[in-house]
C-alpha cells in the first residue's frame, strides 16, 4: 500500500474570478479587513456579515414558513426564477463577457474532432463524447462552464429549507472551518508562517501564505440535498504565488444545530441531472446507503504516513449519509474528530448481498474532514466505499492542509 500520489490540478485560470465573479486574483482587501495571523497567534478579520451584496430573494425569516433559495445577484442577475435555470443551462453563453469566445473540446490533440462550445449544454455533451481541454487556454475557459454549471444545477434543484443556521451567520465566524491555516503533513501541528493572513471583502474570504493564496465565496442557499436544513454552495480557487498552479472549483456545506460546518460538495448536483436522476440520488442517502442509522460502525485497518505503514482504527455514525466520528493512526496522539458525507447512487443491496463468487461491490465517493487542531480542519480524507459480504470498506487517500502529497489508507468493519 505504500504508494504515493500528489494532487495537481494543472489549469491556468486567469480570468474566472477577475472577469466573471468580480473578485481579482490578488487581495486587495480594505484597510480595516485586514487582520494577519503570524505563527500561531491566529486573529480573525473583521466581522463582516454573509448577507451582504445582495443575495435575492431575502428576507428575514420570522420562524414560521421556510427560508427561500437564494442567490448572489450582483453576480447572476441574468438568472429570474429557480424554474429558468434549465432552460439558461441548455441556451444561454457559460459567459457574458463581451467578445467571450467559448471553448474547444478535443479528442487528445486531434483537431480534426475537435468542437466548439458555448453552453453548458454543449460542454457536458463534449464531455460525455470522451472529449475534453486540451490547451491551457481551454483549461482556463473552462472555469466559466465549470462554475456556472454548478451554480444553475443548485438553483434548479434546490428547495426552500424549513431549518437553517445561515440566515444571520456571520462570516468572521466560519473564517477557519472555510479556509483552516496550514498544517504539517505529519504530525498535525502548525508551522510558523509569518507571511499567514486572512480577510474578507464582500462576501468573499481570502487566505495567503508564503507558498499560496485561496478564495472562497458564498453564492446559493437553500437545501440541495433534501434533508430539510438549508445548505450553502460556494465558488472557490487557489494559486501558487511563485508557480504557475492554479485551482478552482465549487463546494458545499451544511450547518446544523450544533453550528459545526459539515462539507457536502460530493452531494453538490452538476451537469444538470434529470429531475428522475437527482431524486434516485436523495433517496439513496435518505435511506443511508443500506448502512445502520445512527449505529456505530468500527473500522480497523492501515495507513501510510510518511515512510512506515501502521495501524489505523476509525469509528463512524451515519445518518442519512452524513458521517460522523474519529479516527487515530501513529500520526496523532489522541483520536481526531472527523465528519463529511457519503455519496452514490442507489448504493442498498438488493435481494442477497452477494452476487457471483466475488460479492456484490458497491463501489461510492465519500469525502471526510479531519478536525486536528483547536476544532479547525486540519485534512481531507477521500475515498471510495463500499459494501462487500455485509462489511464497509473504505480506500482512499488523506491530503493535509497546505499540501499536495498524499498518503493512503484502507480500513473495513461489519455492523452485522
Amino acid at each position: 500500500m505504500r504508494s504515493k500520489r500528489v494532487v495537481l490540478v494543472v489549469a491556468a485560470v486567469t480570468s474566472f474570478a477577475g472577469v466573471y465573479f468580480g473578485v481579482g486574483p490578488q487581495i486587495v482587501p480594505a484597510a480595516e479587513s485586514v487582520r494577519t495571523a503570524p505563527g500561531l497567534d491566529l486573529a480573525l478579520p473583521a466581522r463582516v456579515p454573509v448577507r451582504l451584496d445582495g443575495f435575492v430573494p431575502w428576507r428575514e425569516w420570522s420562524g414560521e414558513g421556510l427560508h427561500q433559495v437564494r442567490w448572489n445577484n450582483a453576480q447572476f442577475p441574468w438568472i429570474g426564477e429557480p424554474e429558468e435555470c434549465r432552460a439558461l443551462w441548455e441556451s444561454r453563453p457559460a459567459c457574458d463577457h463581451p467578445g467571450w469566445e467559448g471553448m474547444s473540446l478535443r479528442r487528445g490533440f486531434d483537431d480534426k474532432h475537435a468542437i466548439d462550445v458555448m453552453t453548458c449544454a454543449e460542454w457536458v455533451a463534449g464531455l460525455n463524447s470522451g472529449r475534453g481541454p486540451m490547451s491551457t487556454y481551454d483549461l482556463s475557459q473552462e472555469s466559466f462552464f465549470i462554475a456556472t454549471d454548478a451554480v444553475l444545477s443548485a438553483i434548479a434543484h434546490a428547495r426552500p429549507s424549513p431549518r437553517s443556521t445561515w440566515s444571520k451567520l456571520d462570516l468572521q465566524t466560519i473564517v477557519y472551518e472555510l479556509l483552516p491555516p496550514p498544517v504539517e503533513r505529519n504530525t498535525v501541528s502548525r508551522w510558523h508562517d509569518p507571511e499567514l493572513a486572512w480577510h474578507i471583502s464582500g462576501n468573499t474570504i481570502y487566505r495567503e501564505d508564503e507558498m499560496r493564496q485561496e478564495w472562497i465565496e458564498p453564492v446559493v442557499f437553500g437545501d440541495i440535498d433534501g434533508d430539510g436544513w438549508e445548505d450553502m454552495v460556494a465558488l472557490s480557487g487557489m494559486y501558487a504565488r511563485h508557480g504557475t498552479m492554479r485551482r478552482y472549483g465549487m463546494r458545499a456545506f451544511t450547518r446544523r444545530e450544533d453550528g459545526r460546518l459539515i462539507e457536502i460538495s460530493l452531494r453538490l448536483p452538476t451537469h444538470m441531472p434529470s429531475d428522475v436522476d437527482r431524486q434516485r440520488q436523495v433517496d439513496a442517502w435518505t435511506a443511508n446507503y443500506g448502512l445502520p442509522e445512527g449505529k456505530p460502525i468500527e473500522l480497523r485497518g492501515q495507513c501510510d504516513c510518511g515512510d512506515a505503514e501502521h495501524e489505523m482504527r476509525m469509528t463512524i455514525t451515519s445518518i442519512g449519509g452524513i458521517v460522523e466520528g474519529e479516527y487515530r493512526c501513529a500520526r496523532t496522539r489522541n483520536a481526531l474528530r472527523i465528519n463529511g458525507c457519503l455519496a452514490g447512487r442507489g448504493a442498498q443491496h438488493e435481494g442477497s448481498d452477494t452476487a457471483g463468487a466475488a460479492g456484490a461491490q458497491l463501489a461510492r465517493k465519500g469525502q471526510l474532514t479531519e478536525f486536528g487542531i483547536d476544532d479547525a480542519p486540519t485534512a481531507q480524507l477521500y475515498f471510495d466505499w463500499s459494501i462487500a459480504k455485509g462489511a464497509l470498506i473504505l480506500t482512499g487517500y488523506r491530503c493535509g492542509t497546505g499540501h499536495m502529497e498524499t498518503d493512503d489508507f484502507r480500513v473495513e468493519g461489519k455492523w452485522r
